[in-house]
Formats: structure tokens, sequence, C-alpha cells
């Protein structure tokens, strides 16, 4: 009866904390613990209901239902890339060799919805004071690489068709663009933009 009486206030608890959110999920863990200590539960049974409450707290936190984190930080989506590779630069004249060379890019940015209408965006990446690349060169003695920021903006949509932005701003989302003769991909330019975007016409026209 004992034994009973405790898994249910477990129980209790643990739907406590699957509403209240991570924060509360802590003491789950130590009033599991407990029990085990008082031979109520047996280990293999407690691993059982902590993992099942793990994944009912990372399902609301991925739906966006949790208590306890900013809507935020829950609606937040992650995304990045490496790229790793060697380069040969073949050239023309007899006074200058080819160029071989290692090179590396690394990029990680996410999105978040801060409010309805509301968005913010960033991104940080390899690379130096040249905007139009992302690139790191493999030398200097094996010193370590700088990671800069690539954009950081927010988007408000103020309607439908209506679109302002501002910050540094990525490159597709502030310039409409026909070809890459008109701007290299790895700018991103700053400021403020608008974008209208009419039903029947060209999209993203600025």
């Amino acid at each position: 009866m004992k034994k009973y009486v405790s898994v249910l206030i477990l129980a209790a608890v643990i739907a406590v904390a699957v509403g209240a959110g991570t924060a509360a999920a802590g003491e789950v863990d130590l009033l599991v613990d407990k029990l085990v200590e008082k031979e109520v539960l047996s280990p293999m049974e407690a691993q059982i209901l902590l993992d099942e409450t793990k994944v009912v707290v990372s399902k609301e936190i991925a739906e966006g239902k949790s208590g306890t984190l900013p809507g935020w930080i829950q609606s937040m989506k992650l995304k990045g890339d490496l790229r790793v590779r060697y380069q040969t630069e073949e050239t023309k004249t007899t006074s200058t060799s080819n160029r071989e060379r290692g090179r590396l890019r690394f990029r990680l940015g996410g999105e978040a919805r801060v409010a309805d209408g509301l968005n913010t965006a960033f991104g940080f990446c390899t690379g130096g004071s040249d905007p139009r690349s992302t690139n790191q060169t493999f030398q200097d003695n094996f010193s370590t690489k700088g990671l800069m920021l690539d954009y950081a903006y927010a988007r408000w949509s103020a309607s439908p068709v209506l679109d302002v932005l501002a910050g540094k701003i990525k490159l597709k989302d502030a310039l409409f663009l026909v070809s890459d003769l008109q701007w290299d991909s790895d700018i991103n330019p700053e400021g403020a933009a608008i974008k209208l975007d009419f039903p029947g016409i060209a999209p993203g026209v600025d």
C-alpha cells in the first residue's frame, strides 16, 4: 500500500513538472532518487519514469507549449554548415606560380518569432574584413580563426504584402537579384529595407 501511495504522489509531481517545464523536472529527479533509496521503486522503474517525463517535456518545448521557457526561445530554429576544401588556382602568366591552399568555412544561424508578425534572425560565420568571402585559409602556423557576425536583423510583417526589415540583413531578404553580377552572394547589406510582394507581380520586388 505504501508503495502505491508513493507512486501516486510521484505521478502527481510528474504532472506538475510537465506543466511547469524543465525547472520542476529537476525536482522529479530528486524525488525518484529518494524513492529508489527507500526501495519503493526499483532502479529500472525509476529510469523508465524519468525517460517518459523527459520525452513529454521535450515534446512540449518542441511544440512551443512549455510554461517555463519564453516563447521566442521555443520557436527558435538553428541551422549551420561546415565546408573544408583544398583548392588550386592556376595562373596564365609565367611570373606567378599556381596558388594552392586549404580553405575552411563554418556558418551558424538561427531564426525566432518574437511576437505575432515580428521575427528575428542572426548568423555567425568564419571570415575576415572582406565582406565577399566567408572562407578562412589554412596558414599562420595553425593560428585560431575568427568568427564574425554575418547578419542580425528584425523583420516585421506589417501586412500580407508588406515587410519591413532593419539591421544587417541577409542579401536574399534585402535586395532583388537578377544575377550574381549585381551583388556577390556573400554580401549582406546594412540598414533598413521595405519589401513588397503583390500576387501576380515578380515576388520580392523592393
